[in-house]
């Protein structure tokens, strides 16, 4: 189970970095 949720937290984590930075791309573009 503590793997599972590892892996979970490990994916959120790079999906939330992932979102961030292609925010951060599409504000440069904007601005």
């Amino acid at each position: 189970m503590k793997k599972k949720f590892n892996f979970i937290d490990l994916v959120l984590t790079c999906s939330g970095a992932y979102a961030v930075i292609v925010l951060l791309l599409v504000v440069a573009k904007f601005v």
